[in-house]
């Protein structure tokens, strides 16, 4: 896909809603959750971003196509040293790089910098968080977005799982761990036998009674 996106002027195309769209019922399956649009916002970030790495398409197309524009054109222009469109600007290359100045309201990166995706994607990334955390009223919401972007809070999303050294994760964990990172609803109340309100969490259809 991001081989799609470096080569091809996809920006905006309706297919790539549709294969977020699936990303985030995937990420729903595999976790147990359902998620909320500013939870799948949350988990489209960078894992240092306080997300889960699974990142959007659409919010990728214009960042991966621009990179490999600049880091090609010298080459380009190379092959095209002979051609009548030789030094002549790429109508596409023009057309995506008015969208994500558009879009980001700042100037398009130029030089050696702007050769590399991460250089357009940090701009994208940092426009979806301020974003996502405009959007958040609750200062609990707030206070837990900063801590799971804090530094080693999301170590157990880059270990690897070998279950001799107990890095394995089982499927209960996960989505305990995904539920409280992206405030997902992970419990539902429950009647306790003491005639108490309780909370159960809910796993695969089954529920098991926390205390």
């Amino acid at each position: 896909m991001i081989h799609t996106l470096r080569c091809s002027p996809c920006v905006d195309h309706p297919r790539l809603a549709m294969f977020d769209s699936l990303l985030r019922k995937g990420i729903g399956i595999n976790c147990n959750l359902d998620l909320t649009d500013i939870q799948w916002l949350q988990a489209s970030l960078p894992v240092k971003d306080g997300g889960l790495g699974v990142r959007r398409i659409s919010l990728l197309a214009s960042s991966a196509f621009l990179a490999s524009a600049s880091a090609t054109d010298t080459l380009q222009q190379q092959l095209l040293f002979r051609s009548s469109i030789a030094g002549t600007t790429d109508a596409s290359v023009s057309m995506v790089r008015d969208v994500w100045s558009t879009a980001y309201a700042t100037d398009c990166p130029t030089g050696p910098p702007a050769t590399k995706r991460s250089t357009w994607d940090r701009v994208a990334t940092a426009s979806e968080r301020k974003a996502m955390t405009s959007s958040l009223s609750d200062a609990t919401d707030k206070a837990r977005l900063l801590s799971v972007a804090s530094p080693h809070s999301s170590d157990w999303l880059h270990a690897l799982p070998l279950s001799g050294c107990g890095l394995r994760l089982d499927d209960h964990a996960i989505h305990i761990a995904v539920g409280l990172r992206l405030r997902a609803n992970i419990c539902e109340p429950h009647q306790c036998p003491c005639k108490r309100t309780a909370w159960s969490v809910v796993q695969r259809g089954q529920r098991g009674i926390t205390t």
